[in-house]
Protein backbone atom coordinates (compact mmCIF):
# COMPACT_ATOMS: atom_id res chain seq x y z
CA UNK A 1 0.00 0.00 0.00
CA UNK A 2 0.72 3.83 -0.45
CA UNK A 3 0.40 6.68 1.40
CA UNK A 4 -0.84 9.58 -1.09
CA UNK A 5 0.32 7.31 -4.03
CA UNK A 6 3.51 8.36 -2.92
CA UNK A 7 5.52 6.59 -0.34
CA UNK A 8 5.43 2.89 0.37
CA UNK A 9 4.55 1.75 4.09
CA UNK A 10 6.58 -0.86 4.88
CA UNK A 11 5.04 -4.86 5.30
CA UNK A 12 6.44 -5.32 8.21
CA UNK A 13 4.47 -1.96 9.53
CA UNK A 14 1.30 -3.68 7.52
CA UNK A 15 1.75 -7.13 9.08
CA UNK A 16 1.90 -5.66 12.48
CA UNK A 17 -0.70 -3.29 12.26
CA UNK A 18 -3.52 -6.29 11.05
CA UNK A 19 -1.90 -8.57 13.66
CA UNK A 20 -2.63 -5.64 16.57
CA UNK A 21 -5.71 -4.34 15.36
CA UNK A 22 -7.06 -7.51 13.63
CA UNK A 23 -10.87 -6.64 12.11
CA UNK A 24 -10.05 -2.99 11.94
CA UNK A 25 -6.53 -3.27 10.42
CA UNK A 26 -7.95 -2.40 7.24
CA UNK A 27 -10.12 1.26 8.58
CA UNK A 28 -6.91 1.89 10.25
CA UNK A 29 -4.52 1.59 7.25
CA UNK A 30 -7.09 2.82 4.91
CA UNK A 31 -7.02 5.94 7.38
CA UNK A 32 -3.40 6.76 7.12
CA UNK A 33 -4.20 7.23 3.46
CA UNK A 34 -6.06 9.93 3.57
CA UNK A 35 -5.24 13.55 3.86
CA UNK A 36 -4.11 14.83 7.56
CA UNK A 37 -6.22 16.87 9.65
CA UNK A 38 -5.48 20.64 10.09
CA UNK A 39 -6.05 22.82 13.64
CA UNK A 40 -4.74 25.69 15.07
CA UNK A 41 -4.71 26.64 19.03
CA UNK A 42 -5.34 29.84 20.18
CA UNK A 43 -3.34 32.27 22.36
CA UNK A 44 -6.33 33.18 24.82
CA UNK A 45 -4.21 36.16 25.66
CA UNK A 46 -3.87 37.58 22.44
CA UNK A 47 -7.27 36.97 21.45
CA UNK A 48 -7.48 39.22 18.10
CA UNK A 49 -9.04 38.85 14.20
CA UNK A 50 -6.60 36.40 12.42
CA UNK A 51 -7.77 35.93 9.44
CA UNK A 52 -8.16 32.06 9.82
CA UNK A 53 -11.57 30.22 8.35
CA UNK A 54 -11.83 28.16 11.95
CA UNK A 55 -14.11 24.89 11.79
CA UNK A 56 -15.28 23.21 14.55
CA UNK A 57 -13.95 23.02 17.91
CA UNK A 58 -11.35 20.41 19.29
CA UNK A 59 -12.97 18.44 21.86
CA UNK A 60 -10.39 18.00 24.55
CA UNK A 61 -8.98 21.31 23.95
CA UNK A 62 -10.93 24.66 24.84
CA UNK A 63 -8.81 27.03 22.72
CA UNK A 64 -8.32 24.56 20.00
CA UNK A 65 -10.29 24.42 16.37
CA UNK A 66 -10.19 22.30 13.26
CA UNK A 67 -9.37 24.28 10.16
CA UNK A 68 -10.97 22.86 6.38
CA UNK A 69 -8.16 25.05 4.59
CA UNK A 70 -4.40 24.75 4.81
CA UNK A 71 -3.15 28.54 5.24
CA UNK A 72 -0.03 29.85 4.26
CA UNK A 73 0.65 30.46 8.08
CA UNK A 74 3.92 32.44 7.20
CA UNK A 75 1.63 35.03 5.57
CA UNK A 76 -0.97 35.64 8.85
CA UNK A 77 0.95 38.63 10.53
CA UNK A 78 -1.06 37.61 13.96
CA UNK A 79 1.08 34.02 13.49
CA UNK A 80 4.32 36.05 13.92
CA UNK A 81 2.51 37.78 16.84
CA UNK A 82 1.51 34.97 18.62
CA UNK A 83 -1.98 34.51 18.48
CA UNK A 84 -2.32 31.52 17.60
CA UNK A 85 0.34 28.14 17.17
CA UNK A 86 -0.54 25.76 14.36
CA UNK A 87 -1.00 22.32 16.17
CA UNK A 88 -2.18 18.74 15.44
CA UNK A 89 -5.27 17.72 17.24
CA UNK A 90 -4.17 14.95 19.08
CA UNK A 91 -1.72 16.53 21.25
CA UNK A 92 -3.61 18.79 22.72
CA UNK A 93 -5.05 16.75 24.61
CA UNK A 94 -2.10 17.57 26.89
CA UNK A 95 -4.61 19.95 27.57
CA UNK A 96 -7.48 17.74 28.73
CA UNK A 97 -4.70 15.65 30.71
CA UNK A 98 -3.23 19.11 33.07
CA UNK A 99 -6.96 20.31 33.36
CA UNK A 100 -8.62 16.38 34.86
CA UNK A 101 -5.60 14.95 36.15
CA UNK A 102 -5.49 15.67 40.48
CA UNK A 103 -3.57 18.41 40.23
CA UNK A 104 -3.63 21.54 43.27
CA UNK A 105 -5.02 24.57 41.44
CA UNK A 106 -3.80 27.05 44.97
CA UNK A 107 -0.08 26.67 44.18
CA UNK A 108 2.55 27.98 41.83
CA UNK A 109 4.00 24.28 40.53
CA UNK A 110 7.46 24.19 38.86
CA UNK A 111 7.11 22.47 34.63
CA UNK A 112 9.53 20.58 32.83
CA UNK A 113 9.05 19.92 29.37
CA UNK A 114 12.42 18.04 28.69
CA UNK A 115 11.91 17.42 24.63
CA UNK A 116 10.13 20.89 24.35
CA UNK A 117 11.02 21.69 20.62
CA UNK A 118 9.37 23.53 18.29
CA UNK A 119 7.13 24.47 21.32
CA UNK A 120 3.77 23.44 20.57
CA UNK A 121 3.24 21.74 24.04
CA UNK A 122 5.44 24.17 26.37
CA UNK A 123 2.80 27.01 24.92
CA UNK A 124 -0.28 24.52 25.69
CA UNK A 125 1.42 24.42 29.40
CA UNK A 126 2.12 28.09 29.91
CA UNK A 127 -1.23 29.02 28.34
CA UNK A 128 -2.87 26.65 31.51
CA UNK A 129 -0.47 28.10 33.59
CA UNK A 130 -1.50 31.40 32.75
CA UNK A 131 1.23 32.76 35.36
CA UNK A 132 1.34 31.14 37.97
CA UNK A 133 4.31 29.06 38.78
CA UNK A 134 7.90 28.84 36.30
CA UNK A 135 8.34 26.75 33.32
CA UNK A 136 11.23 25.30 32.08
CA UNK A 137 11.14 24.47 28.31
CA UNK A 138 14.11 22.09 27.62
CA UNK A 139 15.81 20.70 24.12
CA UNK A 140 18.91 18.92 23.20
CA UNK A 141 19.39 19.42 19.70
CA UNK A 142 20.99 23.35 19.43
CA UNK A 143 19.27 24.35 16.33
CA UNK A 144 16.02 23.01 17.49
CA UNK A 145 16.59 24.66 20.96
CA UNK A 146 16.34 28.37 19.11
CA UNK A 147 13.66 27.34 17.07
CA UNK A 148 11.76 26.80 20.82
CA UNK A 149 13.01 29.85 22.16
CA UNK A 150 11.05 32.10 19.57
CA UNK A 151 8.28 30.27 19.86
CA UNK A 152 8.01 30.56 23.70
CA UNK A 153 9.19 34.50 22.96
CA UNK A 154 5.90 34.77 20.48
CA UNK A 155 3.73 33.06 23.08
CA UNK A 156 4.40 35.75 25.02
CA UNK A 157 4.20 34.19 28.59
CA UNK A 158 6.58 35.95 31.56
CA UNK A 159 7.19 33.02 33.54
CA UNK A 160 9.22 30.54 31.04
CA UNK A 161 12.79 29.48 30.49
CA UNK A 162 14.22 28.02 27.71
CA UNK A 163 17.50 25.66 28.17
CA UNK A 164 19.58 23.58 26.04
CA UNK A 165 20.75 20.81 28.61
CA UNK A 166 20.68 16.87 28.51
CA UNK A 167 18.02 15.16 30.40
CA UNK A 168 21.16 13.97 32.72
CA UNK A 169 22.20 17.55 33.62
CA UNK A 170 18.92 18.47 34.51
CA UNK A 171 18.39 15.19 36.43
CA UNK A 172 21.60 15.80 38.02
CA UNK A 173 21.55 19.10 38.60
CA UNK A 174 18.30 20.48 39.86
CA UNK A 175 16.89 17.24 41.80
CA UNK A 176 13.69 17.19 43.42
CA UNK A 177 12.48 20.81 41.28
CA UNK A 178 9.68 19.85 38.94
CA UNK A 179 6.25 19.46 40.22
CA UNK A 180 5.43 18.55 36.98
CA UNK A 181 7.55 16.71 33.89
CA UNK A 182 6.13 16.18 30.73
CA UNK A 183 8.39 14.17 28.77
CA UNK A 184 7.35 13.75 24.83
CA UNK A 185 9.68 11.60 23.92
CA UNK A 186 11.01 11.33 20.44
CA UNK A 187 9.60 8.05 18.92
CA UNK A 188 9.73 5.79 15.98
CA UNK A 189 6.68 8.65 14.64
CA UNK A 190 4.46 6.36 13.01
CA UNK A 191 1.31 8.58 14.24
CA UNK A 192 3.33 10.76 11.64
CA UNK A 193 2.88 8.60 8.92
CA UNK A 194 -0.31 10.42 7.14
CA UNK A 195 1.63 14.11 7.08
CA UNK A 196 4.79 12.91 7.47
CA UNK A 197 6.57 10.74 3.88
CA UNK A 198 10.18 11.40 5.45
CA UNK A 199 8.71 9.56 8.95
CA UNK A 200 7.53 6.45 6.34
CA UNK A 201 10.97 6.78 4.65
CA UNK A 202 12.96 6.63 7.83
CA UNK A 203 10.85 3.47 9.71
CA UNK A 204 12.80 0.24 9.93
CA UNK A 205 11.47 -2.60 11.69
CA UNK A 206 13.51 -2.04 14.62
CA UNK A 207 13.18 1.10 15.11
CA UNK A 208 10.55 1.06 17.97
CA UNK A 209 12.82 -1.31 19.82
CA UNK A 210 15.63 1.16 19.74
CA UNK A 211 13.79 4.14 20.26
CA UNK A 212 12.21 2.50 23.51
CA UNK A 213 15.91 2.51 24.68
CA UNK A 214 16.32 5.98 23.89
CA UNK A 215 13.46 6.88 25.53
CA UNK A 216 14.41 4.18 28.94
CA UNK A 217 17.56 6.38 28.94
CA UNK A 218 16.07 9.63 29.09
CA UNK A 219 13.56 9.02 31.87
CA UNK A 220 16.16 7.38 33.84
CA UNK A 221 18.50 10.55 33.21
CA UNK A 222 15.31 12.79 33.87
CA UNK A 223 14.10 11.01 36.95
CA UNK A 224 15.41 12.82 40.06
CA UNK A 225 14.36 16.22 39.03
CA UNK A 226 10.67 15.01 39.26
CA UNK A 227 9.43 15.95 43.34
CA UNK A 228 8.26 12.50 44.83
CA UNK A 229 4.36 12.72 44.47
CA UNK A 230 5.17 14.95 41.40
CA UNK A 231 3.45 14.26 38.20
CA UNK A 232 5.06 12.46 34.90
CA UNK A 233 3.08 13.43 31.93
CA UNK A 234 4.62 10.88 28.69
CA UNK A 235 3.61 10.97 25.37
CA UNK A 236 4.91 9.78 21.79
CA UNK A 237 3.71 10.40 18.29
CA UNK A 238 3.42 6.38 17.53
CA UNK A 239 1.56 3.31 17.80
CA UNK A 240 3.28 0.01 18.89
CA UNK A 241 3.46 -0.82 22.53
CA UNK A 242 6.89 -1.02 23.08
CA UNK A 243 6.99 2.90 22.95
CA UNK A 244 4.41 3.18 24.75
CA UNK A 245 2.58 0.51 27.10
CA UNK A 246 5.60 -1.16 27.66
CA UNK A 247 7.84 2.34 28.64
CA UNK A 248 5.10 3.25 30.91
CA UNK A 249 5.33 -0.19 32.92
CA UNK A 250 8.98 0.05 33.08
CA UNK A 251 9.04 3.28 34.21
CA UNK A 252 6.18 2.28 36.98
CA UNK A 253 8.23 -0.70 37.93
CA UNK A 254 11.77 0.20 37.81
CA UNK A 255 11.48 3.78 38.61
CA UNK A 256 8.62 4.14 40.62
CA UNK A 257 5.26 5.44 39.77
CA UNK A 258 2.11 4.78 39.67
CA UNK A 259 -0.42 4.80 36.86
CA UNK A 260 -3.07 7.46 37.21
CA UNK A 261 -6.34 7.58 34.76
CA UNK A 262 -8.29 10.67 33.15
CA UNK A 263 -11.83 10.90 32.89
CA UNK A 264 -12.96 11.52 29.06
CA UNK A 265 -15.91 10.87 26.95
CA UNK A 266 -16.66 7.83 25.02
CA UNK A 267 -17.82 9.93 21.82
CA UNK A 268 -14.58 11.20 22.00
CA UNK A 269 -13.22 7.85 20.10
CA UNK A 270 -9.80 8.00 22.26
CA UNK A 271 -8.66 4.36 23.10
CA UNK A 272 -8.04 3.37 26.67
CA UNK A 273 -5.29 0.82 27.01
CA UNK A 274 -5.10 -0.63 30.59
CA UNK A 275 -1.24 -0.33 32.06
CA UNK A 276 -1.16 -1.67 35.84
CA UNK A 277 -3.50 0.56 38.49
CA UNK A 278 -4.60 3.27 35.41
CA UNK A 279 -4.71 3.58 31.41
CA UNK A 280 -2.68 5.37 28.64
CA UNK A 281 -4.65 7.03 26.08
CA UNK A 282 -4.15 6.31 22.07
CA UNK A 283 -5.34 8.64 19.18
CA UNK A 284 -6.28 5.94 15.98
CA UNK A 285 -6.77 7.64 12.64
CA UNK A 286 -9.34 6.00 12.31
CA UNK A 287 -11.27 7.25 15.43
CA UNK A 288 -9.98 10.39 16.01
CA UNK A 289 -10.09 13.29 14.05
CA UNK A 290 -6.41 13.53 14.57
CA UNK A 291 -3.16 11.85 13.91
CA UNK A 292 -1.68 9.04 15.71
CA UNK A 293 -0.78 10.23 19.64
CA UNK A 294 -0.15 7.85 23.00
CA UNK A 295 -0.48 10.21 26.52
CA UNK A 296 -0.44 8.64 30.29
CA UNK A 297 0.20 9.93 33.33
CA UNK A 298 1.83 8.58 36.18
CA UNK A 299 2.50 9.97 39.81
CA UNK A 300 6.02 9.38 41.21
CA UNK A 301 5.98 7.25 44.25
CA UNK A 302 9.88 7.24 44.25
CA UNK A 303 11.98 9.50 46.44
CA UNK A 304 15.16 10.78 44.40
CA UNK A 305 18.48 9.70 46.33
CA UNK A 306 20.79 11.91 43.93
CA UNK A 307 20.67 15.08 46.75
CA UNK A 308 18.72 17.42 48.22
CA UNK A 309 17.62 20.49 46.25
CA UNK A 310 19.84 22.96 46.86
CA UNK A 311 18.76 26.70 47.57
CA UNK A 312 20.72 29.13 45.80
CA UNK A 313 21.69 32.09 48.41
CA UNK A 314 21.63 35.85 47.76
CA UNK A 315 23.63 37.14 44.80
CA UNK A 316 25.29 40.41 44.06
CA UNK A 317 22.57 42.69 42.46
CA UNK A 318 23.32 43.51 39.21
CA UNK A 319 24.02 47.19 38.23
CA UNK A 320 21.60 48.65 35.87
CA UNK A 321 21.86 52.54 34.52
CA UNK A 322 18.57 54.78 35.41
CA UNK A 323 17.71 54.62 31.72
CA UNK A 324 17.57 50.80 31.77
CA UNK A 325 15.29 50.78 35.12
CA UNK A 326 13.17 53.69 33.55
CA UNK A 327 12.37 51.48 30.80
CA UNK A 328 11.96 48.91 33.10
CA UNK A 329 9.39 51.10 35.26
CA UNK A 330 7.45 51.68 32.23
CA UNK A 331 7.33 48.92 29.96
CA UNK A 332 5.92 46.25 32.54
CA UNK A 333 2.40 46.35 33.24
CA UNK A 334 2.90 45.40 36.85
CA UNK A 335 6.69 45.82 37.17
CA UNK A 336 6.53 45.73 41.08
CA UNK A 337 6.35 42.19 40.54
CA UNK A 338 8.89 41.98 38.48
CA UNK A 339 13.37 41.67 39.18
CA UNK A 340 15.86 42.44 36.40
CA UNK A 341 18.54 40.38 35.67
CA UNK A 342 21.41 39.47 33.39
CA UNK A 343 21.59 36.33 31.43
CA UNK A 344 24.55 37.20 28.69
CA UNK A 345 24.14 40.67 27.58
CA UNK A 346 20.71 40.47 27.87
CA UNK A 347 18.73 42.41 30.64
CA UNK A 348 15.84 40.39 31.35
CA UNK A 349 12.64 40.99 33.80
CA UNK A 350 11.58 37.65 36.06
CA UNK A 351 8.57 37.46 38.01
CA UNK A 352 9.67 37.91 41.32
CA UNK A 353 6.73 34.82 42.47
CA UNK A 354 9.81 32.62 41.10
CA UNK A 355 12.53 34.51 40.87
CA UNK A 356 14.77 32.17 43.38
CA UNK A 357 14.01 29.11 41.02
CA UNK A 358 14.66 31.01 37.74
CA UNK A 359 18.24 32.11 39.44
CA UNK A 360 18.88 28.58 40.46
CA UNK A 361 18.09 27.05 37.10
CA UNK A 362 19.99 29.81 35.45
CA UNK A 363 23.11 29.02 38.14
CA UNK A 364 22.92 24.87 37.49
CA UNK A 365 22.52 25.07 33.58
CA UNK A 366 25.05 26.29 31.60
CA UNK A 367 22.78 26.59 28.69
CA UNK A 368 20.09 28.94 29.37
CA UNK A 369 18.75 30.52 26.18
CA UNK A 370 16.39 32.67 27.30
CA UNK A 371 14.18 33.46 30.48
CA UNK A 372 11.27 35.98 31.71
CA UNK A 373 10.70 39.05 30.02
CA UNK A 374 13.44 40.82 27.47
CA UNK A 375 13.61 44.04 28.54
CA UNK A 376 17.08 45.62 26.79
CA UNK A 377 20.85 45.98 26.74
CA UNK A 378 23.37 48.32 27.59
CA UNK A 379 26.61 49.64 25.84
CA UNK A 380 28.52 52.01 24.27
CA UNK A 381 25.35 53.54 22.75
CA UNK A 382 23.45 53.52 25.95
CA UNK A 383 20.32 51.33 26.84
CA UNK A 384 18.47 49.84 23.70
CA UNK A 385 15.09 48.13 24.62
CA UNK A 386 14.77 44.41 23.38
CA UNK A 387 13.13 43.46 20.09
CA UNK A 388 10.39 41.18 21.12
CA UNK A 389 9.48 43.12 24.59
CA UNK A 390 6.06 43.68 22.81
CA UNK A 391 5.55 40.13 22.30
CA UNK A 392 5.36 39.39 26.06
CA UNK A 393 1.87 39.16 28.03
CA UNK A 394 3.64 41.73 30.86
CA UNK A 395 4.51 44.66 28.33
CA UNK A 396 2.36 47.45 29.30
CA UNK A 397 0.77 48.59 26.12
CA UNK A 398 1.18 52.47 25.42
CA UNK A 399 4.14 52.98 27.43
CA UNK A 400 5.75 53.40 23.04
CA UNK A 401 4.03 54.90 20.42
CA UNK A 402 2.81 52.71 18.46
CA UNK A 403 1.54 52.23 14.39
CA UNK A 404 -0.86 49.69 13.39
CA UNK A 405 0.48 48.23 9.71
CA UNK A 406 -2.17 46.89 7.31
CA UNK A 407 -1.56 43.25 6.76
CA UNK A 408 1.09 44.16 3.77
CA UNK A 409 3.30 46.54 5.59
CA UNK A 410 3.22 44.30 8.21
CA UNK A 411 4.67 41.37 6.12
CA UNK A 412 7.25 43.83 4.87
CA UNK A 413 8.54 44.69 8.58
CA UNK A 414 8.18 40.96 9.18
CA UNK A 415 10.63 40.39 5.93
CA UNK A 416 13.03 43.06 7.61
CA UNK A 417 11.95 46.20 5.76
CA UNK A 418 11.74 49.87 7.14
CA UNK A 419 8.57 50.58 8.07
CA UNK A 420 6.55 53.63 6.15
CA UNK A 421 8.16 57.33 7.38
CA UNK A 422 5.74 57.79 10.68
CA UNK A 423 6.80 61.39 10.79
CA UNK A 424 7.89 61.34 14.70
CA UNK A 425 10.29 63.01 17.00
CA UNK A 426 13.86 61.76 15.88
CA UNK A 427 15.42 58.72 18.06
CA UNK A 428 11.76 57.40 19.25
CA UNK A 429 11.01 54.01 19.74
CA UNK A 430 7.93 52.95 18.48
CA UNK A 431 6.20 49.54 18.64
CA UNK A 432 4.49 48.18 15.00
CA UNK A 433 1.50 46.43 15.46
CA UNK A 434 -1.45 44.63 13.44
CA UNK A 435 -4.72 44.49 14.13
CA UNK A 436 -4.37 45.53 17.59
CA UNK A 437 -1.37 42.80 18.04
CA UNK A 438 1.50 43.90 18.92
CA UNK A 439 4.67 43.12 16.59
CA UNK A 440 8.11 44.34 17.52
CA UNK A 441 9.87 47.62 17.52
CA UNK A 442 11.01 50.11 15.15
CA UNK A 443 12.78 52.82 15.74
CA UNK A 444 12.38 56.88 14.07
CA UNK A 445 15.59 58.37 12.90
CA UNK A 446 14.09 60.76 11.29
CA UNK A 447 10.83 62.22 9.99
CA UNK A 448 11.62 60.25 6.70
CA UNK A 449 13.34 57.83 8.14
CA UNK A 450 12.29 54.20 10.51
CA UNK A 451 14.50 51.28 11.36
CA UNK A 452 13.47 47.99 11.46
CA UNK A 453 14.56 45.85 14.71
CA UNK A 454 12.28 42.88 14.00
CA UNK A 455 15.07 40.21 14.99
CA UNK A 456 17.09 38.85 11.72
CA UNK A 457 16.94 35.69 12.94
CA UNK A 458 13.31 35.88 12.66
CA UNK A 459 12.56 37.85 9.23
CA UNK A 460 10.63 36.35 5.96
CA UNK A 461 12.65 34.72 3.55
CA UNK A 462 10.11 35.02 0.64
Amino acid sequence: MKKNDSVALSDEFLARIERDFGSSADDFIEALLTEPTLSVRMNNRKLAKTGLALADAVPWCADGFYLNIRPNYAHIPSFHAGAFYPQEASSMFLSHILQNVDIQRDYNPTVLDLCAAPGGKSTIISSWLDGRGLLLSNEVVRQRAWILRENIAKWGAPNCLVSNAEPSEIGQNLPNLFDIMLVDAPCSGEGMFRKDAVAIAEWRPDSPEKCAARQRKILTDAWAALKEGGLLIYSTCTFNSLENQDIVRWTAENLGAEVLSVDLPDEWGICRLPILSGYGYAFYPHLVRGEGLFMCAMRKTSASTCGRREKIGKSPTPKFSAECRRAFDSFLSAANDFELVQLGEEIRAIPSSVAATTKLIISKLRSVLWCGVAIGTEGRKGFQPAAELPLSWAFERGSLAEVDLDDAAALDYLRGLCPPSLNLADNQWVVATNGGLALGLAKCISPTRTNNYWPKEWRLRT
